[in-house]
């Protein structure tokens, strides 16, 4: 009955959002329970790293995860993977088809990939996705074991990379050993991991043909790689020394898909180079993905949209309008496209201030606040000017949970719980 494409089956949207977030916050009580109860870590902490594993942070309050026993940094291994997947199907397929009056809220920034004509039905559609998830997953970890990376760690890194998570089980750079070959293999592995997932389906269905590149892949792929060039050419300028092109590319292919790995460090670098990193933890992946942040999609739309409006200024008679991947982008998505980036900035805000009570300067607070909502925990650990979220204060540590989770959720849902009507039984939802 949830399937049929009639107005009156559908969830409750009230319901489902209860049930999305009280589901998270189980999951990481759940997801922390290893470290509260085997790891040594306070109610908090072991909160926290729950919270980071099922929303795809990566982040940790951990100094050596080394000294965690193997089977405590499998479990989240494992639990976070197993939370991208939920993640792909929550936000590419369950809640468009879910909330009929709400479609634009979450598939507005898809593109033509909102026509749910286009897919197979239900199981079709979760067994292709876990295909393609999975698929990554395996060809990510026998490419760094043929690349001479230790088994163990080639299990964390592949299911780190396909989730986007990125967390780290040796306290320290990652994959230092490891060839140009090898990096650049882990660079595009992250890039395809913070692609569309329903791009994907699509392209192999349709065959590889340039038209069928989606207009975002093209952006988010043409981004890093600017991103790349001007943070080499920063520090060829500069006389910072050391870098191989491979290593810089790796690093921003890492904060592009907001997989937070750390291949250099960062915070020797200056400070253009650092302050274009952060911007990808602002700008996020593609939407469809594990990824975080505001998602390239709707950054483009965003771009294309302030081109119009300073064109109509002009030219008051054009009447074209936002095109996006060749189609006609309505008002009412690039309306709740706007609102959605004045509420992300908004939480932006409400994080940093928090981390600002945690006696935070002004910078850190900002790039933290930003690493947190995007979900990329490599950008806090980068941000943050201790080096070790473990020195946060209860309230700085409450502040990146509550991140964290209204950045994973979209934002959207946490914000629905400040509505009065939304508590209220006889209103409408």
């Amino acid at each position: 009955m949830l399937w049929q494409n009639n107005e009156a089956n559908f969830i409750n949207p009230r319901r489902m959002i209860l049930t999305i977030v009280l589901g998270y916050l189980g999951l990481a009580v759940l997801a922390g329970m290893p470290y509260y109860c085997c790891g040594g870590l306070s109610w908090l902490d072991a909160f926290f790293e729950g919270i980071s594993t099922v929303t795809l942070t990566g982040c940790s309050t951990v100094i050596l995860p080394e000294n965690l026993p193997s089977w405590i940094l499998g479990w989240r291994s494992i639990v976070q993977w197993l939370c991208g997947y939920f993640t792909i199907l929550l936000f590419v397929m369950l809640l468009p088809r879910f909330f009929h009056s709400s479609n634009l809220m979450f598939n507005g920034d898809l593109g033509e990939f909102h026509n749910w004509h286009m897919l197979p039905e239900l199981g079709g559609v979760i067994r292709n996705f876990a295909l393609l998830y999975g698929g990554l997953t395996i060809f990510t970890f026998v490419g760094l074991s043929l690349f001479g990376v230790p088994l163990w760690q080639g299990f964390h890194y592949a299911l780190g990379t396909a989730s986007t998570a990125g967390f780290n089980v040796q306290n320290g750079l990652i994959l230092q050993g490891l060839g140009s070959g090898g990096k650049l293999f882990f660079a595009g592995t992250m890039l395809l991991a913070g692609g569309n997932y329903l791009f994907y389906y699509l392209l192999l269905k349709r065959g590889f043909d340039k038209k069928n590149f989606d207009e975002e892949f093209r952006f988010y792929f043409g981004l890093t790689i600017a991103a790349t060039g001007f943070i080499a050419f920063n520090l060829w300028y500069l006389n910072f020394g050391g870098y191989a092109l491979t290593d810089i590319f790796c690093q921003v292919s890492s904060f592009a898909s907001t997989t937070g790995y750390m291949f250099i460090n960062c915070g020797a670098w200056p400070v253009f180079s650092r302050f274009v990193l952060v911007l990808f933890l602002f700008v996020g992946g593609c939407a469809g993905s594990t990824a975080g942040g505001l998602k390239m999609g709707r950054c483009l739309v965003l771009l294309k949209q302030f081109n119009w409006d300073v064109n109509v200024i002009f030219h008051p008679q054009m009447v074209e309008g936002v095109l996006f991947n060749g189609r006609r982008i309505i008002a009412s998505v690039c309306y709740m496209i706007s609102f959605y980036f004045f509420a992300h900035l908004l939480m932006v805000v409400i994080v940093a201030l928090g981390l600002a009570l945690n006696d935070c300067v002004a910078v850190e607070a900002i790039f933290t606040a930003c690493a947190a909502l995007s979900n990329c925990g490599g950008g806090m650990s980068m941000a943050s000017m201790s080096g070790n979220l473990a020195d946060f204060s209860v309230l700085g540590k409450i502040s990146l949970v509550l991140g964290m989770l209204v950045g994973r959720l979209e934002i959207f849902i946490p914000l629905a719980f400040l509505l009065p009507e939304f508590w209220q039984r006889n209103k409408d939802w």
